[in-house]
This record gives C-alpha cells, structure tokens and sequence, in this order.
C-alpha cells in the first residue's frame, strides 16, 4: 500500500514504524547532515542526489503516515491509565476483596497482577508514542522534497548526461518561522459604518427643524408658489408640513438604529504589537515567504534550464465574540506557489518555427528573447494550492519544456 501521509491502515502501523526506524537507521552520512540542518546546497549528478536525497523522501513519507496514529495511541494509553487509576481501581480492587470468599485467592491475585500490568504497560506505551510522535514532528522535511524534487531528480537523470552535474539549493525546514514572516497585521471591524449613520441621523434632525422653521416664516410665499407652479389651489399645509417633518424624522431613526445593529462594516489594518483592541471579529494576517528550491542544470542537447520555487502562505487567524460573549478562535490557511523557470535553447543547434508561439495563459508571464548564442524563454506562473501541504506537480513544469519544444526544430 502506498501513501500520502494521511491515511494508514491500523494493521500496518506497527509495520510502517519499524519501516520509518529502519530507513532513519539506514541513512548515509550526508543524508543525516541535511536530516538535522534541514537544507543542502552543492553541485553534484543526479545519480549522486538521488542516492541523498530518495532515502530522505522515503522516510518523511513513514514519518507523515505515522505521526496522526502515534499521536492517538498516546493519548488512547494516557486514557486508559488514567480511568484506571481514578475509577476502576477502586471498584474493582473493593469486588475481588469482597470475592475472596467464593473465588481461589490465587485467581484474586492473578486478576489483580493483569490489570496492574495494564496500567503500566499502558504508561508506557504513552511515553514512548508520545516520543516518537515528537521525534518524527521534529525530523519532519518539506513534503516538495518528496512530491516533487524527486521526481523531477529522476526526469533528469535520464535526460542529462551521466558526468553533468546539478546546481540545487534547497531548504526543508518548516516555513512557519519568524525568518520568513514578511508581513503580520490585524484587520479589525471599527464602528465608522455606525458613526456616519450616527451623523446622517444627527444632521436629518436640525434639517427637519429647519425644514419646519422655514416653512413657518415663509408660509404665504410658500403657498402662492404651490398654487402658481403646481396648480394646488386646497391644500391642508399643515398635514404637508407635518408629513415632510415625520417622513425626515424616520429616517433620521433608520439610520441611528442601523449604527447599533450593523456597527461593523468598515475594515482598517493595525500594528498588532500595539495591542489594539477596537472590536470583533478580528483578523489577524501573518503572510510568509519560504524559498525552498532552486534548480539549475543543462540537458543532453546542451538546453540550459533553471528553476526557482517560492511559497507563500497566508495564515489567518480569525477571532470572533458570540452574543455570550465567548471568544473563539479560528486558524485558515492559503497558500500560493510562485515557480520562475528558465529554459535557453542552444542557437547553433535549434530554430524557432514563426508560425507557432508558445502560450503560458492568462496567470502566466513569459518573456522570450534570442541572441547568437540562446533562444531564452522565462516562465513566471502561480498557482494555488487547495490544500496547504500541497505542491506543484512535476507535470506542470514539464509541460513547458515541452510547449517550448513543440515550436523549436532542429538546424538542417
């Protein structure tokens, strides 16, 4: 059975275990050296990388499949020894002295023995999953390493020469470190929604007054002016006047009691070292950049190609007050990978058809350019995850490298 990290059988978590031990325990001695500083960066083959890093990528996916039933099984064994040693204890250890009398001793004092071994197997059990769950979460790498280094390590190797060597710098380490934070910000909901109806509100009011006011003073030049323009010869000015004045004064009342109802409308980003606390619900943005590959080598027909990873994830943190005035806490995460990748087609041996272009897409930027020595053509592209451990597959890269083939042919 194969896995992603997510989903193990129970039968073979003991065998998946021993596996992870075996393949830690089987690791050369640069494979350790980029176990512990998380990142590798030389120039070798690709047999070389592969013989590094394809043991490395084996044991992270071990170590992802086993960390979520580790994690259970410890706290399945903190459970049961803690029953036991609150609850059945007693109840059970007052049954078999009462049952002493009907049952052989030696019966009373097995049973007993078997349920103190329970307890302590079960401690122990406890402290050495939760260790090994600490353990694996500490030797924890980048799961681009194994879902698309290599991979693309292993197109490679068949598509470069045996002495052409592969310039990579890679980072493993987990990107949710205060190195690669760039930007951290709280978005709150102020009140000024509420203060502009407070204010329309406040101003309909004298409006009104004034409104009243005015038509008191002026009332014979109103009246002519109605008659004259409008034609309303009989009109009760009176009624007119007060249902101009009630018409003002209600809305003036909408708005005052939208300002109490949908106070939060308005969204202003804060510094959140200087503590503001305006109002809920709260977001709070935390953006990081990890540059965790780049790649660079020449294939057998003397193409140069480069490529470079980053990953940025938006972690959000939401807080929000229900009408209890409980508060709660809610974490979402976005993540978007950027890749810039560079083929060169060697000049002296390919020619570009005029015919054909290559077409990356609306979310893609390319910039194609030729001299005497290379056709270069750079892809910058985005794409965004749907799940925040995923990565960009292999298959995408090469698709360009193949669209940039489909329009090159070969020199007579």
């Amino acid at each position: 059975m194969t896995t992603t990290g997510k989903k193990v059988q129970k039968k073979s978590h003991w065998k998946y275990l021993l596996k992870a031990v075996q393949s830690l325990l089987n690791l050369s001695a640069a494979s350790r050296q980029i176990l512990l500083r998380k990142q590798a960066k030389g120039e070798k083959t690709a047999v070389e990388w592969l013989q590094i890093l394809a043991p490395l990528a084996q044991f992270d996916q071990y170590s992802d499949a086993l960390r979520k039933p580790l994690l259970s099984k410890a706290i399945w064994g903190l459970i049961i020894s803690t029953f036991y040693i609150n609850y059945a204890h007693f109840f059970l250890f007052a049954f078999l002295l009462d049952s002493v009398g009907f049952l052989p001793e030696y019966f009373v004092y097995i049973f007993l023995n078997i349920l103190y071994q329970v307890v302590y197997y079960s401690r122990f059990l406890f402290f050495l999953f939760l260790i090994l769950y600490f353990v694996f979460r500490h030797l924890d790498l980048h799961d681009g390493l194994r879902l698309f280094l290599t991979p693309m390590l292993t197109i490679l190797q068949q598509e470069t020469k045996t002495t052409q060597v592969i310039s990579l710098q890679l980072v493993l380490d987990k990107k949710f470190q205060k190195k690669y934070l760039t930007d951290d910000y709280v978005t709150y909901k102020t009140s000024i929604w509420g203060r502009r109806s407070q204010r329309i509100g406040g101003l309909l009011i004298p409006i009104g007054i004034g409104w009243a006011l005015l038509n008191g003073i002026f009332e014979h030049e109103i009246r002519n002016w109605l008659q004259a323009n409008w034609g309303w010869k009989y009109i009760d000015y009176e009624n007119v006047l007060f249902t101009t004045f009630f018409i003002l004064g209600g809305i003036a009342l909408v708005f005052i009691i939208a300002s109490f109802i949908f106070p939060h409308t308005h969204s202003q980003k804060a510094d959140p070292n200087r503590g503001y606390q305006k109002g809920y619900p709260k977001f709070r943005t935390k953006i990081y950049e990890f540059p965790w590959l780049s790649i660079s080598t020449r294939l057998s027909d003397g193409t140069a190609l480069h490529n470079q990873f980053l990953e940025k994830t938006f972690q959000i943190i939401r807080t929000r007050k229900n009408y209890r005035g409980k508060v709660k806490t809610k974490t979402k995460y976005k993540t978007l990978h950027f890749c810039n990748l560079r083929i060169g087609l060697s000049s002296q041996k390919y020619d570009l058809r005029t015919n054909l272009q290559v077409r990356g897409g609306s979310s893609i930027k390319l910039k194609q350019n030729s001299n005497e020595k290379r056709h270069t053509f750079d892809f910058r592209f985005r794409l965004k995850a749907k799940k925040p451990t995923a990565n960009i597959p292999t298959g995408t890269v090469i698709s360009f490298i193949r669209k940039v083939y489909g329009i090159a042919q070969i020199k007579s």
